[in-house]
């Protein structure tokens, strides 16, 4: 929303620019935390119990500094937001007020914004269950970049070239978040509102990450797995059209949400091929998954390791369903079945991105025939089926070569046409 004051909004935060949403006097983190009129950043106002921040960190400490810097939308300081109670600095004065005038008028309900303007119609004191990050201005999300695209025309063989050139740095910054010995950091949500492009040459960074789940080495481990079973798959159905989600995280909702943990792998496999949703999702689908399913999951039943890959997320869909403790959902676990859902996890951090750019990018060009595939689609494709192909290998040792791998390697050979 270019020269506006609200930016956009999520189911965690409002954001704010031209001004920014102030901070209130003295609350600030760091002296060097920018002011509310520099146009170079935008405010967050989430909750105070929000964890994006810490997130945000972890993030900048697993990419160092010069990669933080480019490919992170950074968090440049925090505080607690500016109210009539709890004023700014008086130099910001009038960014609080165009900050409540804009929530104020507002135009949708729900989400962040709109709870934001509930609690300032009823008179709440923001202050005291908000926090605002500060967070360093990216140019421009995927989506918008696809809808200037589609204003452009540019011709999709130039724009296709670009983003294959920007594809190998992508994968580098992406596995450094979970292939770290120490800290691995999963970010449950990049689809293309939350990947920014920048420019000459084109690049992909990481934005909002308010949805994430990570772990540190010598913690405790349960939440890794508690946060994302019972916060998200026991709760939330993943729609099949949602193309962040990869394929075993789809199956696994797929199953627990319809309790199908009891059929044979094969018969929970062909019933969310054949589901009434994703057959409808399906029709004029650019997710590489969706569209290709028929033939991804023809070839994936036929391996021993695929098989096993199912019956390990039938037995996890069991045990999830008996306790919404993460201690307890944890202990009950096999070190299979941990490994994969750690397995699971790490598809979130590298291939699901790359299937949203893909699927945005094709959809502004209807008159490219989509089933001919593209490299992207055939990394995504050959990346999917990379842990099921290999023989003589137990499921665990195939999950972790995969996972250790430097998937760089396997976008370099479907670059230059060498099969899987």
């Amino acid at each position: 929303m270019q020269g506006g004051r609200i930016l956009g909004e999520g189911v965690d935060g409002c954001i704010f620019e031209q001004p920014m949403w102030p901070c209130a006097k003295g609350s600030q983190s760091s002296q060097d935390t920018p002011d509310s009129k520099n146009t170079r950043y935008v405010s967050k106002l989430v909750s105070i119990n929000d964890k994006e921040a810490d997130y945000l960190r972890m993030a900048e400490r697993l990419l160092g500094p010069e990669l933080a810097k480019n490919y992170l939308a950074k968090l440049e300081g925090e505080c607690k937001p500016a109210t009539k109670r709890n004023p700014s600095n008086p130099g910001n004065a009038q960014s609080l007020l165009a900050g409540e005038k804009n929530v104020m008028a507002w135009p949708r309900k729900g989400e962040a914004c709109g709870s934001l303007k509930k609690k300032l119609e009823n008179g709440q004191n923001i202050s005291m269950d908000s926090k605002l990050m500060i967070i360093k201005k990216y140019p421009i999300t995927v989506s918008g970049w696809a809808e200037k695209l589609h204003t452009l025309k540019l011709p999709f063989i130039t724009v296709l070239k670009n983003i294959e050139r920007a594809i190998p740095k992508f994968i580098f910054i992406l596995q450094k978040l979970y292939q770290n010995p120490n800290e691995q950091l999963i970010h449950t949500d990049l689809h293309t509102g939350n990947i920014f492009v920048k420019f000459n040459p084109l690049e992909f960074g990481l934005a909002d990450f308010g949805r994430c789940v990570f772990r540190r080495a010598n913690e405790d481990p349960s939440s890794f797995f508690g946060d994302f079973l019972i916060t998200y798959v026991s709760k939330i159905p993943f729609f099949c059209g949602y193309s962040q989600i990869p394929l075993e995280s789809r199956i696994l909702s797929f199953c627990y949400m319809r309790k199908l943990e009891n059929l044979s792998p094969s018969a929970l496999v062909k019933a969310w091929e054949n589901d009434n949703e994703v057959m409808e999702t399906s029709g004029g689908s650019t997710d590489t998954i969706v569209f290709h399913r028929s033939m991804l999951l023809s070839t994936l039943l036929k391996r021993i390791l695929f098989i096993a890959m199912i019956e390990r997320i039938q037995s996890i869909c069991k045990k999830l369903r008996l306790t919404s403790n993460t201690l307890e959902l944890y202990t009950s676990f096999t070190q299979t079945e941990k490994n994969a859902i750690e397995f699971i996890l790490t598809r979130y951090g590298i291939l699901s991105p790359i299937n949203t750019i893909h699927e945005e990018i094709m959809n502004i060009y209807p008159q490219i025939p989509f089933g001919q595939g593209t490299n992207l689609s055939k990394f995504i494709l050959k990346g999917t089926m990379a842990p099921y192909l290999q023989d003589g290998s137990s499921l665990d040792a195939a999950l972790a070569s995969v996972q250790a791998a430097d998937l760089g390697i396997l976008w370099a050979d479907v670059v230059k046409g060498k099969s899987a």
